[in-house]
């Protein structure tokens, strides 16, 4: 009776009161959104064409493969809002910790921040969502509910049970998931007006477009001239129709390659993403392998994660020796 006591206070401190954990969870959650709309480049048309719908559509699922900037593009159609139109948004980034993948954490997450809108202080007992989905219709302002890769949720036996039959008039709900999947699936039977946004993979065009605004970012550019080019040797990649490719090579030359053997290091960049990641994996084994073990350990004992400075100290290493581990 005491443990459960003591369990209850826990819960109520540390998630019906919104303590600092929770406003900190909060505060991480809408910086990994800001970050992910400064990695989106280039693609304006797509990102009006999804300002758009965020305007007009009530349940909107973006979806695409791995990698073609499903997230970053949600992130930097949201930024295109009035800032005091988004004070009262709400953003969940699953894959941001071990804990956002809980259902039960961004569903104890959802209910402070509706309860917050509402003005309503939350019980000693967890309101079920029901009842605030049937009261949030009192608020005046509208605000979205952003949940950002909802198929790496954990499997649980309600995974879908606590969305509501019809979606409050006053709310706009998005999620991104690949595709296809369950989520996909589900929300295209429970909702008819839901507006599934593709995110494709790039053209030619855009795949120029990319590379070049890509490079800029770090004050590079590749030689683009005559036949067999830098650029063009690049762009010919199997998977350079991919953002993340794209970024990964990039980052790849950025941090290995020299400018005198700039053009053999693109030529032997693998075909496709998961080489790619393979060919990054053998070289953090290979070259970096004690720090990658000591790495490894201290974000497996971790709850939620370390930020880069945390892991400097504790490896006690200097930035520099370790930029292409913590890059990948």
């Amino acid at each position: 009776e005491t443990a459960l006591k003591l369990l209850k206070d826990v819960v109520v401190k540390n998630i019906l009161e919104g303590d600092e954990t929770t406003l900190s969870d909060d505060k991480m959650h809408n910086t990994m959104m800001e970050k992910q709309a400064h990695l989106f480049v280039g693609r304006e048309k797509l990102v009006s064409t999804l300002v758009s719908s965020l305007k007009k559509d009530k349940v909107i699922l973006v979806t695409g493969p791995v990698g073609t900037g499903k997230s970053a593009l949600l992130a930097k159609a949201l930024s295109m809002f009035p800032e005091d139109s988004r004070a009262n948004d709400f953003h969940h980034a699953v894959k941001l910790n071990g804990s956002s993948k809980d259902l039960n954490f961004l569903l104890s997450r959802l209910c402070f921040h509706l309860s917050k809108i509402l003005n309503e202080k939350l019980e000693e007992h967890f309101e079920p969502i029901s009842t605030f989905w049937s009261q949030i219709v009192k608020c005046e302002s509208h605000f979205k509910i952003v949940i950002d890769g909802c198929d790496e949720l954990l499997q649980s036996h309600d995974l879908f049970s606590w969305l509501p039959d019809k979606i409050p008039s006053n709310i706009t709900f998005v999620v991104t998931a690949s595709s296809p999947g369950q989520w996909s699936t589900y929300l295209n039977k429970k909702y008819s007006s839901l507006c599934t946004f593709q995110v494709p993979k790039l053209s030619a065009t855009e795949k120029l477009q990319v590379t070049k605004e890509m490079l800029a970012a770090y004050g590079k550019k590749l030689e683009e001239k005559g036949f067999g080019s830098q650029l063009s040797l690049l762009l010919s990649k199997r998977e350079a129709n991919n953002p993340l490719y794209i970024d990964l090579c990039i980052n790849q030359l950025r941090l290995n390659a020299i400018f005198e053997n700039l053009t053999e290091c693109i030529k032997e960049l693998p075909q496709t993403t998961e080489e790619l990641y393979v060919k990054i994996l053998k070289y953090t084994v290979t070259e970096v392998y004690y720090v990658a073990e000591k790495l490894l350990a201290y974000l497996y004992c971790s709850k939620n994660g370390i930020s880069e400075s945390d892991i400097l100290q504790f490896l006690q290493i200097k930035p520099l020796a370790l930029s292409n581990l913590l890059f990948h």
